[in-house]
């Protein structure tokens, strides 16, 4: 067992960290959870498109992604507390691939931001289900329903693309405590 101030201090880092995000990780089941649930109740009005399997897939994405997460933490904070370096080698390699995967889906939402909003003006304008939700929600009094909706829909892969390389960057924070930590003498 390795002792030393700047091995205490990382080692409670990392603990923190992992805690962080093992808390990350259930807010994310839950809201595929949440997804999945509304899917079916009637009350629920963000989901008045009852047969879009989208929806099915997002939630269950959501849910087996932030079990992964969670486990990846639950294998740092051993890793941490028992000082194990296979679990922390394990560990920084599950982060750094998280945090592939992250910078990858940031970068391809901003590669195809284009294709991505012709693909939503083709749906809205195809899909008569898809069609009467949005002229609900989006009319404002106007025609032109389906550009004021898609002008809304649009910030979102923006948003999405800017959390998504956030987070990734947040993970190479964990990843540097964790080759620290297994690095300190």
């Amino acid at each position: 067992m390795r002792t030393g101030l700047c091995h205490t201090r990382v080692k409670y880092l990392l603990l923190a960290f992992n805690f962080l995000l093992w808390l990350h990780g259930m807010a994310i089941v839950g809201f595929g959870i949440w997804i999945l649930v509304s899917i079916f109740d009637p009350d629920v009005r963000y989901t008045e498109i009852k047969d879009d399997e989208v929806l099915k897939i997002v939630g269950g994405t959501l849910i087996a992604g932030g079990f992964a997460i969670v486990i990846v933490g639950i294998i740092g904070c051993h890793g941490t507390i028992k000082e194990n370096p296979c679990r922390l080698l394990g560990y920084s390699i599950s982060l750094f691939i998280i945090f592939a995967g992250l910078l990858g889906t940031g970068a391809v939402i901003i590669n195809y931001k284009d294709q991505i909003e012709l693909e939503v003006r083709e749906t809205l304008k195809t899909n008569s289900s898809i069609s009467t939700v949005l002229q609900k929600k989006c009319s404002n009094g106007t025609k032109d329903y389906v550009e004021t909706c898609i002008d809304t829909l649009m910030r979102y892969p923006t948003i999405v693309a800017g959390l998504s390389i956030g987070f990734a960057q947040v993970m190479i924070l964990g990843l540097v405590f964790s080759l620290s930590f297994h690095c300190t003498k």
